[in-house]
């Protein structure tokens, strides 16, 4: 059976500068606990972006409804026809809804005249509206996403910009099952607004034993640059799974925002999310 626990803080360089914490998360797992779902997003910190905080709020809420959409209606399918779904059709049906959700916002909040000298999309007290070109209304609302599945059969990702997504395995062994984009680096990011979002996104695909992997973790890149190096992140799943083991999920649902909120504080100083899906028997052999 698979549980989910988030955990989400505005970072402490956001509270400074009096931004909302633009990242989201949002997780959906089956009743009976046969499948688990859960998302991530980090919107774009920019000038540019004013609106990323309800761009990535949006981007969760899609990922997770077409993966649930794709776990109830492949039923019984095989696992090549869902890896198939999941990474040639996924992508833009995930873009093509979050893209009519972003221009049903639009047409309830509407933008100010572009300023064209500083390039940028902001608010303003002119009344005067002018027309608002597809591409930076996206903008403004520009995201990453990270979002995962785990069923009784398979476990898969979808990866779009920065942040990690890690496997853990029952012995503990942690790996990182996305490939790595190398155009990632820095403040720059591949994002769901840009032209070419359907061929930036990056999957992982994994047939399931019995019991393996047993924790999936999903993190913002605020958690990952809070390290000092890729060693000491990775290491964050192990220590968890050991915490859930050692003292149960009660305890990390009830510390995982004071962690993050150390992390900002004397690390990236960025909004932070963190989320997981485990295996209830995670739990239940500590006892």
């Amino acid at each position: 059976m698979w549980r989910a626990i988030c955990g989400s803080v505005r970072g402490t360089t956001h509270i400074l500068n009096g931004k909302p914490n633009q990242d989201s998360i949002r997780s959906e797992i089956d009743r009976a606990g046969e499948y688990g779902i859960l998302a991530v997003a980090d919107g774009h910190g920019s000038d540019k972006c004013f609106r990323s905080d309800i761009g990535s709020r949006l981007a969760v809420r899609t990922a997770v409804e077409m993966l649930e959409r794709i776990v109830k209606q492949s039923n019984g399918s095989n696992l090549s026809f869902i890896k198939d779904v999941i990474e040639n059709k996924l992508p833009e049906s995930i873009l093509s809804i979050w893209r009519k959700r972003i221009e049903e916002d639009y047409l309830t909040a509407r933008f100010s005249k572009l300023n064209k000298e500083k390039n940028i999309v902001s608010f303003g007290t002119d009344s005067m509206e002018t027309e608002t070109k597809l591409e930076n209304m996206y903008l403004a609302y520009g995201s990453t996403l990270l979002a995962t599945i785990a069923t009784n059969e398979y476990a898969a990702g979808i990866q779009i910009g920065d942040g990690e997504i890690l496997v853990v395995t029952e012995e503990g062994k942690v790996k990182s099952p996305i490939p790595k984009d190398e155009r990632l680096f820095a403040n720059d990011t591949t994002s769901l607004c840009s032209e070419s979002a359907i061929a930036d996104f990056r999957f992982f695909f994994e047939r399931l034993s019995d019991r393996s992997p047993v924790l999936i973790l999903l993190t913002t890149d605020g958690y990952v640059n809070s390290f000092k190096n890729e060693s000491g992140f990775l290491k964050v799943g192990s220590d968890i799974l050991e915490i859930l083991r050692e003292e149960g999920s009660e305890y990390v649902e009830e510390n995982i925002e004071n962690w993050l909120t150390e992390a900002s504080k004397y690390g990236s100083g960025d909004d932070i999310t963190l989320g997981m899906i485990y295996r209830v028997e995670i739990i239940e052999s500590r006892e």
